[in-house]
């Protein structure tokens, strides 16, 4: 079987193959319509991010000051500087 009858016969297996998607998509339309037009019928819920009050920002920024102050003693001489 050389290249061309090899090709031929992929294309005539994929022609076939789009007609039964094109059957079972015609199905599904008919049972459920309301897909036809490509939209999702309900509206998504946004997410949306929770804003953080003063105080709790605060005592995040507290926090990150200890932990950045005892990583630097913990790393100063093996950082090097001017890479």
């Amino acid at each position: 079987m050389d290249h061309h009858e090899l090709q031929r016969l992929a294309r005539l297996g994929a022609h076939v193959r789009l007609g039964v998607r094109t059957h079972e998509r015609a199905a599904l339309l008919r049972v459920f319509p309301d897909l036809s037009n490509g939209r999702v019928p309900v509206a998504l819920p946004r997410w949306r991010r929770r804003r953080m009050s003063a105080a709790p920002r605060r005592a995040v920024s507290r926090r990150m000051t200890r932990y950045w102050a005892v990583w630097r003693q913990k790393n100063a001489g093996t950082a090097q500087r001017g890479a």
